[in-house]
This record gives C-alpha cells, structure tokens and sequence, in this order.
C-alpha cells in the first residue's frame, strides 16, 4: 500500500448509512473509501488497495455471498467485517460478524482489532 494510513473498504447498498461509516472511520484515522457493486469490489481488491473489507447490513444475502467469495478467493488473509442486525447470524467463510446496533464505538474497536492482528475469524462478543 502507498499510504500510511489502512484503507478500509465499505460496500454497502445504503448511500447515507456508507457516508456515516466512512465518516466515523476517516475522523479516527482510518482511509475510507465507499463501493456499491460488486465491479467495484473487484475492482479494488485486484488492485491491492484495501486493507479490510467492511460488509454492510445492507447487502442482499446474494451480495454477501459474491463479496465474501471474491475476496477471500482474491486474498485468504484479508480480513472482513460483516454487520448484521441478527444476533444469530452465521458465519459464512473466514469473515468477523459484528451486530450493527453495537453502534459506531464497537465498530473502530472492531476494525482496528481485525487490523492489529493476524488473521482472525470470529464472532465479536456482545458487550
């Protein structure tokens, strides 16, 4: 990567709740960058330009799917961070599940745990 700071990727299907992430993630020192297809995906992973994947709750399980297997097809050790609303959510391939109602706070604390450590495939307690 050519910068310092981790680029996190966010794809997701929602305008407005993407630009928050974002927001939330760039104040904090993080690079954002914002993706609605899954081109686009395709696109930013081939070219090495991220170093986390973040899957929104807005995704159709069928998004979920394609992202989750282009990805880790692409790069078995970057990490994803799949939100959800269900507590009960299953995991799908080698991402990191993360409830969306825990709120921005748990997100920065999730990223960067995905980020500060090896490979890592988990289910993020409830606090």
């Amino acid at each position: 990567m050519s910068t310092t700071k981790k680029q996190i990727v966010v794809f997701g299907r929602n305008a407005t709740l993407m630009e928050t992430r974002l927001l939330v993630l760039e104040t904090t020192g993080f690079q954002g960058r914002g993706i609605s297809s899954i081109a686009d995906l395709v696109h930013t992973i081939c070219m090495d330009e991220a170093d986390l994947v973040l899957l929104c709750h807005t995704l159709s399980d069928e998004d979920v799917g394609s992202a989750l297997a282009i990805v880790t097809d692409a790069n078995p050790h970057m990490p994803i961070l799949r939100l959800t609303f269900s507590p009960w959510a299953e995991q799908l391939k080698e991402e990191t599940i993360l409830n969306v109602l825990d709120g921005p706070y748990r997100l920065l604390e999730s990223v960067k745990m995905l980020l500060s450590s090896p490979a890592t495939t988990e289910f993020l307690p409830v606090p």
